[in-house]
């Protein structure tokens, strides 16, 4: 892993931090600019085409500001070289030493990536037969671990749906290319845990094909902090909870479940927000696309979950299906959820961006809505229990990107992958493990290869009730 070279602090009344010999191979990728306020840091990462816009900065400006008066938490702002978009993944060891740096001397409680950054792609090997390969963002979250390229497979190394040759009798992708086994091939595919199960720090993305959508972005957020920020100078003793209704699909092979642990847990966190209503979408009657756009403008959720079949850039219901495209135009402006979850296959998987692509996942917080943050799963796998994990937090008074952080600590946990992934190492043959290892070394090598793929897109900074004493309430490092 290569390390930065020096950082050279220069204390003068401007604060001024210049991030000095920061390099990735021989090519410089970052300079730091000053931190614009006091308080707990946290990390934005931007790279420097986004950066070069005046009035993109200004926005970004205020957002920081509103950030720091309700949550006294403060940015440092790196601005980097934009990724390669033929080898996105290029430097990411480089970046990842940026963040390390400045958690280990700076302790900042997060990191958001802003724009083209780079993102490590993820061969994640949990079935006998097909591999699912996608975006992960964990490794600038769990600092303390290591990720490694360490073997060349056959097979293609950039497919957006993740999925390859899944009923193949002989699935040649899973297997190692003879005499370059152990060669780099971009996909990297072992992770080994440091002292310290899961991440240190949370980790949230944003990215935007044009400066208008970035723009429409940092607007709507500080809108929504204004009002909150306008309602306490009013009232110093206000306690503002500005949305509580609760959105909640199921599957749409099947209606929700009265007794289902979903149904059951979103329900009662309801119903723990007075005056909350939490709609059951399709339990009685419904279930299409028409229907939950139809519900998404009716009001403003606190929290929406849906789930259905889905690639990057389409979520099938109830025999229909929605695009990004109807997510970025067909909610309406103050309609929608604050905070929106994705369960389906590959929602989450924001790899496209090499290709000025948004996925679903993005497509929530760059829409007209009011929604700000998306989490979704880059490969199979719903999130569920993520949800679940995340809204206990939110409850308990965490901001989101906390509760996210706390989630992941829990659900990427070697303990909790060995119970969801105990029936692997019982197969034979099995491409990922030892062929004549015991069970006990094929569930070794297996814990290397699993990682949950749930990613978290736009503002961290959310919670479900402000008051005028945030500043006890929040993380403090």
């Amino acid at each position: 892993m290569r390390k930065i070279a020096s950082v050279l602090v220069i204390p003068f009344a401007l604060m001024m931090i210049l991030l000095c010999g920061i390099s990735c191979s021989s090519s410089k990728i970052g300079t730091a600019v000053r931190p614009r306020l006091s308080g707990s840091p946290y990390l934005v990462l931007v790279d420097r085409d986004t950066y070069a816009d005046a009035l993109l900065r200004d926005k970004m400006d205020l957002y920081f500001q509103n950030v720091n008066r309700l949550f006294s938490f403060a940015p440092t702002v790196v601005v980097v070289d934009p990724f390669d978009p033929k080898a996105p993944g290029k430097n990411v060891p480089g970046i990842r030493d940026i963040v390390k740096q400045y958690y280990l001397k700076r302790h900042i409680a997060g990191v958001i990536l802003l724009g083209k950054i780079p993102f490590m792609t993820w061969r994640q090997a949990a079935g006998i037969t097909w591999v699912n390969i996608g975006p992960e963002d964990f490794c600038y979250g769990d600092l303390d671990a290591e990720f490694l390229d360490q073997e060349t497979r056959y097979g293609g190394t950039s497919s957006d749906l993740g999925w390859l040759h899944s009923k193949a009798t002989n699935n040649c992708d899973n297997q190692l290319v003879p005499g370059r086994e152990h060669a780099p091939d971009g996909q990297f595919e072992t992770h080994l845990s440091g002292k310290n199960e899961g991440p240190q720090i949370w980790v949230s993305r944003i990215y935007a094909p044009t400066n208008a959508q970035y723009y429409g972005y940092f607007d709507k957020m500080n809108d929504y902090y204004r009002d909150i920020l306008n309602r306490l100078a009013v009232d110093k003793n206000a306690v503002v909870v500005p949305f509580k209704d609760i959105l909640y699909t199921g599957h749409p092979d099947y209606p929700p479940r009265p007794s289902s642990p979903n149904y059951q847990f979103l329900d009662n966190f309801s119903r723990s927000l007075p005056g909350s209503q939490f709609i059951a979408f399709g339990v009685n009657a419904g279930g299409t696309v028409s229907e939950l756009f139809s519900n998404y403008n009716s009001r403003a959720y606190l929290f929406a979950e849906v789930d259905g079949h889905a690639n990057p850039y389409k979520h099938d219901l109830k025999n229909s299906s929605y695009s990004v495209q109807d997510i970025l135009q067909k909610i309406s402006a103050g309609h929608g959820a604050l905070i929106q979850a994705l369960s389906g296959c590959h929602g989450g998987n924001f790899s496209g961006i090499k290709d000025g692509l948004v996925n679903l996942t993005l497509a929530y917080p760059l829409s007209q809505g009011i929604s700000q943050a998306a989490y979704g799963c880059s490969w199979s796998g719903g999130i569920e229990e993520t949800e679940r994990e995340v809204m206990k937090y939110l409850g308990q008074g965490d901001y989101l990107g906390l509760a996210f952080e706390k989630a992941q600590k829990r659900l990427y946990s070697k303990s909790y992958m060995k119970g969801l992934f105990a029936n692997e190492i019982t197969h034979r043959p099995h491409y990922f493990l030892p062929a004549n290892g015991t069970d006990a070394e094929r569930m070794a090598v297996l814990m290397t290869k699993l990682l949950r793929g749930h990613n978290l897109m736009g503002n961290p900074f959310l919670k479900i009730v402000y008051t005028n004493n945030s500043k006890t309430k929040g993380e403090q490092r």
